[in-house]
């Protein structure tokens, strides 16, 4: 049991990188969007206002719902819903569309810190959780500085709208990794 809490702890880090990465793809992209669909300067902070009120608002609601159903069910929610709207942002052909999915999507990525905490608290003594929270709230950074480059790879090559369905698709495998692997310590 000592040595699979590291592979929640690797699923944990995976998420969190990915919920990043999923977050910035629209401020690397945005000067490539704006190009095709013409955003303005107010539709944008209608965009980012959108995420982070539904982000507040989600954290809220995430946490009652991993603290009822648990973070194995809470998390694979969070995880496939915040995949389908990031990706959906490739749909788009306005900026209030945009604003839109971008807060649908602050709802469903608000889920990772609830879920990641309630599972380091099941996984990992009160000793060792400050050390485990760091490690999974790394994901964080890494996506900032691999992010940037993967995702002008991903335009440079297929376009803006998939780009956005590409790394909404990476949490398509996170969820069933998730699924597969969590299992809360008694069950173990």
């Amino acid at each position: 049991m000592r040595r699979y809490r590291w592979i929640i702890l690797a699923l944990l880090f995976a998420g969190t990188t990915i919920n990043y990465m999923d977050r910035i793809v629209l401020s690397v992209l945005l000067p490539v969007i704006k190009e095709d669909i013409s955003i303005t300067p107010l539709a944008y902070g209608y965009i980012t206002s959108a995420f982070q009120f539904t982000y507040t608002i989600g954290l809220l609601l995430f946490g009652l719902v991993i603290d009822r159903f648990g973070a194995k069910l809470g998390y694979m929610m969070s995880i496939v819903l915040w995949s389908i709207t990031g990706a959906m942002h490739g749909l788009c052909g306005s900026g209030w569309c945009l604003a839109g999915f971008r807060g649908a999507f602050g709802l469903a990525a608000s889920g990772n810190f609830p879920a990641a905490i309630k599972s380091v608290a099941e996984w990992f003594n009160i000793d060792d959780r400050s050390f485990a929270t760091s490690l999974f709230n790394a994901g964080a950074s890494i996506s900032s500085i691999i992010g940037p480059p993967l995702i002008a790879i991903a335009a440079i090559s297929f376009g803006w709208r998939w780009a956005f369905v590409l790394f909404g698709s990476t949490g398509a495998a996170l969820a069933i990794f998730w699924h597969l692997f969590y299992k809360t310590p008694p069950q173990q």
